[in-house]
């Protein structure tokens, strides 16, 4: 399976991107730490949110150097969606 990070955004609090998954969340934590990241970052909501982290720009540069594949915001979707399926949820 594949580690992605989607483009990079504006938010209020700064730019931001997510790294996720669409396999096994080890393979995402795997990298996460390869790349420094903490566990404490990491982001889900049983039920409501796709499991992931939230990137900083120069994160985001490491994480591709580490083998995650950047994508555009369809792919997140699809990834997002065949998550969902996967465990039942609407």
């Amino acid at each position: 399976m594949t580690v992605y990070v989607d483009r990079i955004l504006k938010y209020p609090s700064g730019q931001w991107c997510h790294l996720f998954t669409d396999g096994y969340l080890t393979e995402l934590f795997d990298l996460a730490l390869k790349i420094g990241l903490k566990m404490s970052w990491f982001q889900y909501e049983l039920n409501c949110t796709m499991p992931h982290f939230d990137l900083r720009p120069s994160m985001r540069v490491k994480a591709i150097k580490a083998g995650a594949v950047a994508v555009e915001r369809e792919k997140m979707a699809e990834v997002v969606n065949l998550w969902r399926k996967r465990r039942g949820l609407k």
